[in-house]
């Protein structure tokens, strides 16, 4: 068995294992300081540090102060760039189609934003007190002539309207909203405006619709639906209201194409505040085919 003999030279200790340890200078019962620093109470830094510290506090401050102002005219600008394309297009924009039927997307910080197709203006102006009779033949043989003429009634100024009116009676709290109501319309038919000013007042959307031997018939829906009156064979979808200001969606689009023989049909795009919307042209392969400013 191998062992290891203590080594006993002068002024050098042994442990059990045979290596040799360092001298020790201190006395008995003093404590250790061979291996100890120093310490730092919290808080505390010499003048270099405190220095530093200062001078980076500093230097951070600038980088933010330049940063906000950088920030705060990039905001400027955008402001006004948007501002000019609003003005260049009679919109706001921006906006994406909804895909979720005639549900629309979720709500949008301030007012909605408008993804517009061609900006027209009304070539006509009917009478504000015109009613549809005006239209000289049969709606449902005439649907795309018909739906024209119904574009002008609703782009018409707004009409006088009496208590007994039912979009007088909507309008000043009177009526009754629940989803399917019905009311006809024929005598006066509402304007796009009224229209959206329902829309705001109640939060539901609105559609109108030429229902054969029925005549104009308005209706009312909940959030995000209306129901449609009349069917494919008696019926033209005239118009119905968007509470945030979407372009059609894909079960417009599916109505038209599906179930109704017309080609086109309009929405109301309901703009937020005192902003009035658009009323938009659609088809059942794009839409939005114009957009016309109210």
């Amino acid at each position: 068995m191998l062992t290891i003999n203590p080594i006993s030279s002068a002024g050098r200790s042994v442990d059990q294992t045979g290596i040799a340890m360092q001298p020790s200078s201190q006395t008995a019962g003093a404590p250790s300081q061979t291996s100890r620093t120093p310490k730092i109470a919290p808080g505390s830094y010499d003048s270099g540090q405190m220095h530093l510290l200062r001078e980076s506090t500093r230097d951070l401050g600038d980088i933010l102060s330049k940063l906000m102002a950088f920030v705060q005219r990039l905001l400027s600008q955008l402001g006004s760039m948007s501002k000019g394309l609003e003005q260049a297009i009679g919109a706001p924009v921006g906006n994406t189609p909804d895909k979720g039927g005639e549900e629309e997307g979720p709500p949008r910080a301030g007012q909605p934003a408008y993804k517009t197709g061609t900006v027209s203006q009304p070539a006509t102006t009917p009478a504000a007190n015109s009613g549809y009779t005006a239209f000289a033949g049969d709606p449902l043989k005439n649907s795309d002539a018909f739906l024209n003429h119904m574009k002008q009634m609703l782009l018409r100024p707004t009409p006088t309207r009496k208590p007994g009116d039912p979009v007088y009676d909507l309008l000043n709290g009177n009526g009754k909203t629940e989803k399917g109501t019905q009311y006809k319309v024929d005598a006066l038919p509402p304007t796009a405006r009224e229209l959206e000013q329902l829309t705001e007042m109640y939060g539901i959307e609105f559609g109108l619709t030429y229902v054969k031997d029925k005549g104009l018939v308005l209706s009312t829906g909940n959030e995000n639906r209306v129901p449609i009156a009349g069917g494919k064979d008696d019926g033209i979808w005239v118009v119905h209201t968007h509470p945030r200001g979407t372009v059609a969606s894909d079960l417009d689009l599916e109505v038209l194409d599906v179930r109704s023989k017309q080609d086109k049909s309009l929405a109301v795009r309901v703009a937020a505040g005192e902003q009035f919307g658009s009323l938009s042209t659609f088809s059942s392969n794009n839409r939005e085919v114009e957009n016309t400013p109210l």
